[in-house]
């Protein structure tokens, strides 16, 4: 029974009681007590009635935080009118969707007398994804709580809780190959790298002095900027899966942020190294790839890697990644996964250079290279504590 019965109830064995006391004793105060008692619960009821309906609620949240920072939303509630309310109750729901979870909260508000008031939720932090914040409906009760009255207040945020990061240093043993040899640069698309130029223009207010090709400026009697080049993507891909379809074992949610982590860094790694590169994940049973080559590019991808829902079942992504033929394409191959299919991967590095990155809860590090292809497990230890060097 929830808060509400009981309160109907004691309310009226507290009324029935007064009625047999009046009926036994006739007397003018128990009269006056009853008809209190009768009449309050209307009076009570109408003014909550009257007051919710006028109240604004304006729920915020912050646009992204990183795993396991405390984290709060808050709702504005606007009282136009104040009246007298007893409790306001806000069901908010959170959905996970890299983690497929869904967990519903109830925050109990004792509204005061002020027209603007604000309060605060916590945000479960401890698994990093993408969370959508509902809040459909007000709750409020009048102060005896014998009455409740619904409000639609739809309302939708979406937050990032982004992976930890980490001290990530890729070290190449080769540098991957690509169509061409040496440095090839995109045509089409400007870019940072300064050592190569894309166009020249105008100088406009506001360039750096930096880009100013000051020879040329010189001879043509007014100043022209350098658009630099930006270097080709190399036939590197990182795949990522949470956890192979073809692996059983149950993942923990620590597993599953760590390999979030990996993900991010290793990109972030390779974007130092001025390497663009692909990134490739199944959704759902499609198989799907996102460009990753500047800052904003990367903030994307990892966007992306935070929505995916987290799946038990449908199609293997390194059977998929080779049923496509698509290692014709890639020279490299960097797979990061919580738990794989040994032959899948074993096929695969028959095709490509391929280095398989698995996190696991243990203590050390470990690296093994007698299947035919480097397998390096990085411990959430190791990770926390240390800055990691990969040698790929």
């Amino acid at each position: 029974m929830n808060a509400m019965g009981k309160y109907r109830i004691t309310y009226l064995f507290a009324l029935l009681i007064m009625a047999g006391l009046f009926i036994e004793t006739n007397g003018k105060e128990a009269l006056f007590v009853l008809i209190l008692l009768i009449v309050l619960p209307i009076f009570t009821g109408a003014m909550a009635w009257l007051g919710g309906k006028d109240i604004q609620l304006l729920l915020q949240s912050p646009v992204s935080c990183s795993l396991k920072q405390e984290m709060d939303i808050s709702f504005q509630i606007i009282n136009k009118k104040r009246f007298f309310i007893g409790k306001i109750e806000l069901p908010v729901t959170f959905e996970n969707a890299l983690f497929g979870q869904k967990e519903e909260k109830h925050l109990m508000i004792c509204p005061g007398s002020r027209f603007v008031e604000e309060y605060f939720l916590p945000v479960d932090t401890h698994r990093c994804g993408k969370i959508k914040i509902r809040q459909t409906e007000i709750c409020y009760y009048d102060v005896l709580g014998l009455f409740r009255f619904r409000k639609n207040c739809s309302q939708e945020r979406v937050m990032f809780v982004y992976p930890e990061k980490i001290p990530l240093h890729i070290l190449l043993s080769q540098r991957p190959g690509s169509m061409e040899t040496g440095d090839v640069f995109d045509e089409k698309i400007r870019g940072q790298d300064t050592s190569e130029t894309f166009d020249l223009r105008d100088y406009q207010r506001g360039d750096s002095l930096r880009a100013v090709h000051w020879k040329l400026s010189c001879k043509m009697d007014e100043l022209l900027i350098r658009e630099f080049s930006r270097p080709a993507i190399y036939n590197t891909i990182i795949l990522f899966e949470f956890l192979s379809k073809s692996d059983q074992k149950e993942r923990t949610d620590s597993i599953i942020n760590m390999t979030a982590s990996l993900v991010s860094a290793v990109m972030n790694g390779l974007l130092k190294l001025n390497m663009g590169h692909q990134v490739g994940y199944m959704v759902r049973e499609e198989y799907m790839e996102s460009t990753v080559d500047s800052q904003d590019t990367l903030i994307q991808a990892i966007n992306n890697m935070m929505s995916i829902q987290k799946e038990s079942d449908g199609p293997d992504l390194i059977q998929t990644f080779m049923k496509l033929g698509l290692y014709h394409q890639y020279t490299k191959v960097i797979y990061i996964t919580g738990g794989f299919d040994d032959k899948a991967v074993a096929d695969l590095s028959n095709l490509v250079n391929l280095s398989v990155i698995v996190p696991w809860e243990g203590e050390k590090d470990y690296f093994d290279s007698s299947a035919g292809y480097d397998i390096l497990s990085l411990a959430a230890k190791e990770m926390k504590e240390n800055e990691v060097y990969l040698y790929i």
